[in-house]
């Protein structure tokens, strides 16, 4: 399965499937009488939005405190508190089970909300258990002869130097 998902073909008609899945979604909604052209792209928009906008930058930040090589010149030291981190994470993912309990009607919609939802905190697990959040030491030495500075060593912990 994984050599046909990786060949060309295979990465053609997997980029394909989004697409495919909006028509679908919109060809249904046409038989069952509910026909809407945004309807698709509003449940399409919570449920991205929500991964893109929070889920995603939440555990991409964490990632990057712990396991960082370079420290940018501006930290804002507070958006990688646990309670920071956590409440957004939180708040983001409690809106798709929201979406998928209360405020959706449609079965499939909110059963594409719950099973995005559980898809998200199970990622977040298996990231976690993966190590993808464990802090790191990297240890620089770096002699760069075109440099008159001559060689730099530099030591970086959990994204401090």
């Amino acid at each position: 399965m994984r050599e046909a998902i990786a060949g060309e073909r295979g990465r053609f008609v997997v980029s394909l499937t989004p697409v495919w899945l909006v028509f679908l979604l919109s060809e249904w909604l046409l038989l069952t009488g509910n026909q809407s052209f945004t309807a698709p792209l509003s449940y399409g928009g919570v449920i991205t939005g929500t991964l893109v906008g929070g889920v995603f930058p939440v555990l991409m930040l964490v990632a990057a405190r712990r396991k960082a090589e370079l420290v940018p010149g501006l930290v804002l030291r507070f958006l990688g508190h646990p309670i920071v981190v956590g409440g957004i994470y939180v708040l983001f993912v409690t809106n798709l089970f929201l979406h998928g309990l209360v405020i959706w009607s449609g079965a499939i919609q909110q059963a594409s909300a719950l099973a995005v939802g559980m898809l998200a905190v199970g990622a977040t697990i298996a990231m976690a258990r993966g190590g993808a959040f464990t802090p790191r030491a990297v240890v620089e030495l770096r002699d760069d002869q075109r440099d008159a500075q001559g060689a730099v060593f530099a030591v970086t912990i959990k994204g401090q130097p």
